[in-house]
C-alpha cells in the first residue's frame, strides 16, 4: 500500500468516539466569547450610547408622564419635605429634584440623565449574568436591548423606564451574588448572613419605590426559593423586604407627616371599568379576567413584536396564535431553567413572567403602551433563547446550532435596522430643535396647545390658575406656571363640576382639539375630556365663559375665562367631540 493510501486510511479510520468529541459550534463560540467578553460588552455599551444619542428627543413627550416627573421634581426641589409624590412610585422624581435644584428646569439635561441609566442598566445585567448563562444568548439579549428602537427612544425621556432598568440590573447583580454567598454553606444561620439578607431586602425595596408593579418581586423571590425547597430563605427574604418597607413608612410619617400611599390613586383607577369615567362603575371579577387576557394579547402579540421590528404601528392587531406562541416559548425556557437548575435564568423568567402578569391584570386595555413591558425585554429574550440553546445541546440536534446562531444574527440585525431607520427620521427634527425651534416635530394640535400654555405664562397674572388636559406639559412650556389637570369626568351635575373648579380656585380653562390618533387629523374628532367636563355647565349656564385667546385655526386651542359671579358672557358655543377619551393620563 502506498504511503498516500496509508495516510488516507489513518485519517478516515478514527474511532467514532473521537469524532463525537469534536467541539460543537456552541462550544467553540462559548470559548471565543468568554475570552473576548470584555471587548463584546464594551461594543454593546458603545452601541447603546450611540443609538441613544441618535434617537435623542429634546421635546417633551405628549403622553404626559414625561413632564409629570419633571413637575414633581420641581415641587421636591422647591420644598422637599413639604411635598410627596403619590401618583406613581416616588424615588425617580426625588432623584431628579437634585439637578432641578442645582440647574432649574433644564429639560435637555434632565432627559440626558436617562442615557447613563440606560447604559449602566445593561452593564449591571452583564455583571449579574456573566458566567451564569451561556455568553452566546447573554450577548445577543443585551445587544438587542441596547439597540432596540423603543428602548432608545425612552433613553431621552424623563420616564422611569431607563432608571428602573438601572435599579433592576442592580437588584439582579446583588441578589445573585448574595444568594450564592448565603447558600454556599446553608442558610439556616441568619445571623451569619444578616448583612447579605439586608442587601437583598434593600434592592427589593428600591425596586418597589421605583415602580409600583415591582411590589410583585417579593412574591417572585418567594416562589424562586420555594421551587428550590429553600423554605427559610423564602421567609428571610420577605422579612428583609418588610424591614425596609416598615422603616420607609416610619420615615414618611416623621418627615412628610404620614402622606398617602403610592398605591392609593393607582388602586382607585385600577378598580374602575374606565380609567377616565368614574360613572361607569367598578370592574367585576370577570372583567379583570377579560382585562388580563386582552392585555396579554395586546402586549405579547402586538407590542412585543412591534418592539422587535416585526410589526408596524399601522398594522397592529391582536393575535391569539402569536400570544400562545410567545407564552409557550417562554414556558419552554422556564422549564429548562428549572430542570437544569440554572438559578439565574430561573429568577429572570419568574421575574419577567410574574411582573408581566401583574401588569396585565392592573392596566386598562385602553392604554396599551409598549414601554410597560419593554423593561422586561432582556429577561424575556434570555428565557426564550435559553430554551432553544438547551434543546440544541443534544447531540442529535447539534447540526442545527449553526441555523440558530444565524437566526440570532438576522434577528439582532433586523432590530438594529429599525433603530437606524428611526435615527435617520429623527435627525432633521433633532437638528431643528437644537437650533432653537422647540415646537418642530409636534403635530399642529400640540403646537397650538403648547403655544397657548406659553401665552398663559406671559399674559396671565401669577394668581390665575388654568385648568387643562395636560397640566404637566403646560407647566414645562409655561415656564413653570402652575396649571390644574382635568383628566376625567366624575359627575354630570353642573353645579358639582362648578364647585370642583371653585374649590381649586380655577380662573381659566384651556380647551384644545388634541388628536386621538397622533398620525391622523380627523375633523371634529379629538380627545374630549375637557369638552365633556364643560358640557353640563354650558347646558345650565350657557353664557358662563369668555373666550380670551385662540391659537391656530384648525386643531385650535382656546383660553376661556370663567365668570363665577355673573355667569353671563357672550361666548360662542363650544364644539362637541364625537369620540370618547382614549389616551392614558
Amino acid at each position: 500500500m502506498s504511503q498516500k493510501n496509508q495516510k488516507k486510511k489513518i485519517i478516515t479510520s478514527r474511532p467514532p468516539e473521537m469524532i463525537a468529541q469534536a467541539p460543537t459550534i456552541f462550544e467553540r463560540l462559548e470559548i471565543h466569547l468568554a475570552r473576548q467578553k470584555k471587548a463584546y460588552i464594551v461594543f454593546i455599551l458603545c452601541a447603546a450610547t450611540l443609538c441613544a444619542v441618535l434617537l435623542f428627543d429634546v421635546k417633551i413627550s405628549t403622553a404626559n408622564d414625561d413632564s409629570m416627573y419633571i413637575e414633581a421634581a420641581w415641587n421636591y426641589a422647591k420644598n422637599f419635605f413639604g411635598y410627596f409624590y403619590t401618583t406613581n412610585a416616588p424615588l425617580y422624581p426625588m432623584l431628579l429634584s437634585l439637578p432641578v435644584k442645582l440647574f432649574g428646569i433644564n429639560v435637555v439635561l434632565l432627559k440626558a440623565l436617562s442615557i447613563p441609566f440606560f447604559v449602566a442598566g445593561i452593564w449591571l445585567l452583564y455583571r449579574a449574568f456573566a458566567g451564569r448563562v451561556p455568553y452566546l444568548i447573554l450577548f445577543f439579549a443585551l445587544f438587542v436591548t441596547a439597540t432596540n428602537s423603543l428602548f432608545n427612544q425612552y433613553a431621552s425621556l424623563t420616564y422611569t423606564e431607563c432608571f428602573f432598568s438601572f435599579v433592576q440590573g442592580l437588584f439582579f447583580l446583588v441578589f445573585l451574588k448574595m444568594d450564592d454567598k448565603i447558600h454556599a454553606n446553608g442558610a439556616s444561620n441568619w445571623r451569619r448572613h444578616l448583612t447579605d439578607w439586608l442587601l437583598i431586602g434593600a434592592t427589593m425595596w428600591l425596586l418597589y419605590i421605583s415602580r409600583s408593579v415591582a411590589i410583585g418581586t417579593v412574591a417572585v423571590v418567594g416562589v424562586y426559593y420555594l421551587l428550590q425547597k429553600k423554605w427559610l430563605s423564602a421567609v428571610y427574604s420577605s422579612i428583609a423586604f418588610g424591614i425596609f418597607v416598615g422603616f420607609y413608612g416610619l420615615l414618611k410619617k416623621i418627615l412628610w407627616g404620614g402622606v398617602a400611599s403610592q398605591f392609593g390613586n393607582q388602586a382607585n383607577v385600577m378598580f374602575q371599568k374606565d380609567a377616565y369615567d368614574v360613572a361607569k362603575g367598578q370592574e367585576t371579577a370577570w372583567g379583570f379576567v377579560v382585562r388580563f387576557y386582552t392585555n396579554a394579547e395586546i402586549y405579547l402579540s402586538s407590542r412585543l413584536f412591534q418592539m422587535l421590528g416585526f410589526r408596524e404601528e399601522a398594522n397592529l392587531e391582536n393575535s391569539i396564535p402569536l400570544t400562545i406562541l410567545v407564552v409557550l416559548l417562554f414556558l419552554f425556557g422556564l422549564f429548562f431553567a428549572f430542570r437544569k437548575a440554572n438559578h439565574a435564568v430561573l429568577l429572570a423568567a419568574l421575574y419577567a413572567g410574574g411582573l408581566c402578569a401583574i401588569t396585565f391584570l392592573i392596566l386598562h386595555t385602553s392604554w396599551g403602551q409598549g414601554r410597560l413591558v419593554m423593561i422586561f425585554l432582556p429577561f424575556i429574550l434570555l428565557t426564550i433563547f435559553y430554551g432553544f440553546y438547551q434543546v440544541l445541546q443534544r447531540k442529535s440536534l447539534a447540526g442545527l446550532q449553526l441555523i440558530f446562531v444565524v437566526g440570532l444574527v438576522i434577528f439582532a440585525g433586523g432590530n438594529f435596522r429599525k433603530t437606524w431607520q428611526a435615527a435617520l427620521k429623527n435627525a432633521p427634527i433633532l437638528g431643528e430643535n437644537m437650533g432653537g425651534d422647540k415646537y418642530y416635530g409636534y403635530t399642529p394640535d400640540w403646537i397650538n396647545y403648547l403655544k397657548m400654555s406659553e401665552w398663559c405664562s406671559k399674559n396671565l397674572p401669577d394668581t390665575a390658575l388654568v385648568a387643562c388636559r395636560k397640566a404637566p406639559m403646560s407647566f414645562i412650556y409655561g415656564n413653570g406656571k402652575q396649571f390644574y389637570s382635568i383628566f376625567n369626568v366624575v359627575t354630570n351635575d353642573a353645579d358639582s363640576l362648578v364647585n370642583i373648579l371653585k374649590k381649586r380656585k380655577v380662573s381659566h380653562i384651556l380647551i384644545a382639539e388634541l388628536r386621538t390618533n397622533p398620525n391622523v387629523y380627523i375633523e371634529n374628532t379629538y380627545i374630549n375630556t375637557i369638552h365633556r367636563f364643560l358640557s353640563p355647565i354650558l347646558a345650565k349656564y350657557p353664557n358662563s365663559f369668555n373666550i380670551v385667546h385662540t391659537e391656530g385655526v384648525a386643531e385650535k386651542a382656546q383660553l376661556l375665562k370663567i365668570n363665577y359671579d355673573q355667569m353671563i358672557t357672550t361666548s360662542a358655543p363650544l364644539p362637541v367631540a364625537t369620540n370618547t377619551e382614549k389616551s392614558k393620563k
